[in-house]
C-alpha cells in the first residue's frame, strides 16, 4: 500500500488535504451536508483545475483559524499546487515575508479576487483573511470544476451556438471600434462599453486549431466594425488576410467627415479599399460618414462624387441590404445607393 502523507483534519471537517509524495497527486474531500465528494487532480506541474476563488477558500479552510494573510494564502497555493512553484520559484522568500515586489501574478490574482466588492471574504487587521459565516459551502462547492467541459464533442451545430454566443458583441446594436490596428473597443451608440473586451472574446479562438477554424468566420461575419480613419481600415483590411477578410459582413467607415488634413493623408487608401469590397468581400450592411460639401470646396478638382478617390471602385459593389450614411451626403447618397443596393450576379 502506498504511503500517505495526510494534513490534520480541519475541527469544521469542511476540508482534508492530502498529498502523496510518490505522484505528487492532490486529493481534496469536501463535506456536502452528511455526504463526502473527492476531487482528483494530478499535479504534475498543470494548472490546478479550480477556480481561483476555490483555491483561496480551500487555503483558508484547511488553516487551524479558518483565516490566513494573504501571503499565506498565496504559501499554500506555492506548496500544494507545483504549477505554481514551477513558475516563480524565486518569489517564495518574498511572499513569506508579505511582500509583491517579485511581481508575482499569483499574489496580484489573489489580491485582486480578496478586493472584489461581491467576494465571499471579509478581513480583519489582526486575524487576515476568512469566508464570511454561512458563505463557506457555497463558496467551495458552487465553484468547483474537476473537469472540462468537453466542447468538441457537441455536434457541431451545438458548438456553432456557443460560438455565437461567446463570440459576438455583448450589447445589442454594439460595434467593434478600431481607432488603431490590434486597438479595438466596444461602443454602442457613441459610447464605451467596459465589458466587451476583445481580448477576453478572443480568448475561445487560441484554446485550439480546431475550435478556431470553426468559430474565426463568426467572429468577423456576426459582429459590426467601425473605422474611424481610411489609414487604419486599410491596415485592418491587410493585417487579417484574405481569408478572414471574406468573413466580413458589416462595416462603418470614416471617408471623411471632418478632419481635412485626414482626408488628404487617407484618400490614397479609398481605391485599394473599395476594390476589395467588391472583389473579395460581400457587406451586408455599410455605413459611411462623409462631409462631401468639404470635400467638394477644399478640393476643387472634385466635381462631385463620381470623382471622389476610391468611388470608381466602390460603385461597382453589390449586395449591400443596409446602406446608411451620416454627415452632408445627399449627392452621395443619390450616386452610391441604387447601385450598391442591386443584387449580386447569381444571388
Amino acid at each position: 500500500m502506498e504511503d500517505i502523507v495526510a494534513r490534520p483534519k480541519s475541527p469544521m471537517a469542511n476540508v482534508i488535504t492530502i498529498l502523496h509524495p510518490n505522484t505528487a497527486r492532490v486529493v481534496i474531500t469536501l463535506s456536502e451536508d452528511d455526504s463526502y465528494k473527492q476531487l482528483d487532480c494530478n499535479d504534475a506541474g498543470e494548472k490546478p483545475p479550480f477556480t481561483l476563488q476555490q483555491l483561496i477558500a480551500m487555503a483558508i479552510m484547511s488553516s487551524a483559524a479558518k483565516a490566513l494573510y494573504l501571503s499565506e494564502i498565496v504559501d499554500w497555493n506555492l506548496e500544494n499546487f507545483r504549477y505554481h512553484a514551477a513558475l516563480y520559484p524565486d518569489c517564495d522568500c518574498y511572499l513569506r515575508l508579505g511582500y509583491s515586489t517579485c511581481d508575482n501574478p499569483i499574489d496580484e490574482d489573489i489580491d485582486r479576487e480578496l478586493s472584489r466588492l461581491y467576494a465571499p471574504f471579509k478581513y480583519a487587521a489582526n486575524e487576515g483573511y476568512s469566508i464570511i459565516p454561512g458563505e463557506e459551502h457555497d463558496t467551495i462547492h458552487n465553484t468547483v470544476r474537476s473537469h472540462e467541459f468537453p466542447i468538441l464533442r457537441l455536434p457541431l451545430e451545438l458548438r456553432i451556438m456557443v460560438y455565437k454566443f461567446a463570440l459576438t458583441f455583448p450589447c445589442e446594436g454594439g460595434r467593434w471600434t478600431v481607432r488603431r490596428i490590434h486597438q479595438f473597443s466596444g461602443q454602442v451608440n457613441g459610447r464605451s462599453v467596459p465589458a466587451a473586451n476583445p481580448t477576453e472574446i478572443l480568448a475561445l479562438l487560441s484554446v485550439s486549431r480546431q475550435i478556431y477554424e470553426e468559430a474565426v468566420g463568426i467572429f468577423y461575419s456576426e459582429n459590426s466594425f467601425e473605422f474611424h480613419s481610411l489609414s487604419v481600415l486599410w491596415s485592418f483590411l491587410s493585417g487579417i488576410g484574405k481569408k478572414r477578410r471574406k468573413f466580413l459582413r458589416n462595416l462603418a467607415l470614416d471617408y471623411c467627415s471632418y478632419y481635412q488634413e485626414q482626408f488628404s493623408r487617407d484618400k490614397r487608401f479609398a481605391p485599394n479599399i473599395f476594390k476589395l469590397f467588391k472583389e473579395e468581400m460581400t457587406l451586408r450592411s455599410l455605413h459611411i460618414k462623409i462631409d462631401e460639401v468639404i470635400i467638394l470646396h477644399r478640393n476643387k478638382k472634385f466635381k462631385g462624387p463620381q470623382s471622389f478617390p476610391g468611388f470608381g471602385n466602390l460603385i461597382r459593389v453589390r449586395g449591400i441590404k443596409e446602406l446608411t450614411f451620416e454627415g452632408r451626403f445627399d449627392e452621395t447618397k443619390k450616386y452610391l445607393e441604387a447601385r450598391l443596393m442591386e443584387p449580386k450576379k447569381g444571388n
